[in-house]
């Protein structure tokens, strides 16, 4: 009979003769042997095993998903054995410990050989449902992700709806916006990089702002944040001597908190938005104050 255990980075198939229930341990041969044949000829454990403690097991089952090689009358596991590297690498979850008795061994090999070739099919269908198990697991959490953000999207909604002016409703003192001048946006771009409750802050605050699309949304985050004086002396990629933000760390805190609170947002298309936002900024300037960039 065999049995597939997992523990902490792994899980493998092996014979009921290594696998100790009463102390959830399991024997695993030394890098000298291969694991797979040991495995399949179902070898008793030496004293110079290794002693492994699992976290739970499925099994019994009548065989070891295996091949046969009948060109070269070799029988092995059709996945590749377990790589060392990834296994010994890890000390805390190797131990070394007497070896356990086990009164129910089988030691006829040639029975486990049998049963493995006769129930090929058993355990192909063992294969399918886990598989199946899997994706399932991979799709509900997509679906978890999705209802976050859906959640999120709500709740910005919800604020906008409110008719609450984005600048009036972020105005505040520790964060000093929205920057006036070319000292205050090197200021900040300082206080966001050092001080992690001022980042905080910072998102908290584009997240509150809220809009009834995303591109509203990031427009509005850029408001609070910039005057449309700064706005004019600002591209994305510093084109013109302009100041260049795409570099800067309120652009990436922006980007960071609209995609993970968006469902119709990307990275490229909020940047799109912010391009278009720089740009336009000398539209919404009084004439007397349009001034070529410096």
């Amino acid at each position: 009979m065999y049995f597939i255990v997992f523990w902490k980075e792994w899980c493998a198939t092996i014979p009921s003769c290594w696998l100790f229930k009463e102390s959830k341990i399991f024997k695993w041969p030394p890098k000298s042997k291969n694991p797979t044949l040991e495995s399949i000829k179902a070898t008793l454990p030496k004293e110079n095993w290794s002693t492994i403690h699992y976290n739970r097991f499925i099994g019994p089952f009548g065989v070891a998903k295996c091949f046969v090689d009948n060109e070269n009358n070799n029988i092995g596991f059709e996945s590749q054995p377990l790589e060392y590297g990834n296994f010994f690498s890890q000390e805390p979850l190797l131990t070394k410990q007497s070896e356990p008795t086990n009164n129910n061994v089988e030691s006829n090999n040639e029975i486990y050989i049998s049963e493995t070739l006769n129930d090929l099919n058993d355990t192909n269908q063992l294969d399918e449902q886990i598989s199946l198990q899997q994706n399932i697991l991979t799709s509900c959490r997509r679906d978890i992700q999705t209802i976050k953000k859906t959640i999120n999207s709500v709740y910005l909604l919800v604020l906008d709806m409110s008719n609450e002016a984005p600048r009036d409703a972020t105005n505040n003192l520790a964060l000093n916006l929205p920057i006036t001048s070319e000292k205050e946006l090197k200021d900040f771009e300082i206080l966001l990089k050092e001080d992690a409750a001022a980042r905080s802050q910072y998102k908290k605050m584009i997240k509150n702002i809220g809009g009834t699309t995303f591109q509203k949304h990031v427009r509005n985050a850029l408001t609070a944040t910039l005057t449309d004086q700064m706005a004019y002396k600002m591209s994305w990629t510093g084109q013109k001597n302009s100041l260049m933000v795409k570099e800067m760390k309120i652009m990436d805190l922006i980007i960071e908190t609209i995609i993970n609170s968006r469902l119709d947002s990307t990275i490229d298309k909020i940047q799109a938005v912010i391009k278009s936002w720089l740009q336009h900024a000398d539209d919404r300037l009084p004439k007397e104050e349009r001034i070529n960039k410096k």
